[in-house]
């Protein structure tokens, strides 16, 4: 949580596809190194990288329609916390042996991983840095994804008309 507000300026997206990338390597360093103190490091680095998931609810919540919006956040907050149920039935009725876990636990994050490059930035976090030219994109995008049929209208913001009058001020002057 604390690294979250100085790496949030760089976007959502770079962390999501940094981050994804580092609990790959890590999942990989623990499933594949038997030294004990290693693994505890392992661990340790996935609590640090615990920022993934906080992006990628962040992100899908922003991304998704408004009227799924919820459905979307508790699908992902169920499907995380779903983890600790199934492992505890994996280890009381099918297997005592972790490490499959960890192989399927890498296979899964390589896939999220592969995926986040395909992830749009946040719309919001574009259009708080300026960039609207790239914000419109994405909201079209999203649009046409969503059949919502606005996928034609020009997209303004409240800033960057602010921007258009001031330039024509400055260009009115001269």
């Amino acid at each position: 949580m604390i690294i979250l507000p100085y790496t949030s300026r760089f976007g959502r997206k770079i962390n999501l596809i940094v981050s994804s990338w580092a609990i790959l390597g890590v999942i990989i360093l623990i499933v594949m190194v038997s030294d004990l103190n290693t693994r505890y490091v392992g661990m340790f680095l996935l609590g640090v990288l615990f920022i993934q998931k906080i992006v990628a609810y962040i992100l899908a919540t922003e991304i998704a329609p408004f009227r799924h919006q919820i459905i979307v956040a508790t699908a992902l907050l169920s499907f995380d916390n779903i983890t600790f149920p199934l492992s505890s039935i994996y280890f009381k009725f099918i297997s005592n042996q972790w490490i499959t876990i960890g192989y399927i636990a890498i296979g899964y994050t390589f896939i999220l991983a592969i995926a986040s490059f395909f992830c749009p930035e946040s719309p919001r976090f574009l259009v708080d840095n300026g960039n609207y030219k790239e914000a419109r994109v994405v909201i079209n995008k999203m649009s046409a994804m969503n059949n919502s049929g606005l996928c034609e209208r020009s997209w303004k913001f409240t800033d960057d008309e602010k921007l258009i009058k001031d330039s024509d001020k400055i260009e009115g002057s001269k």
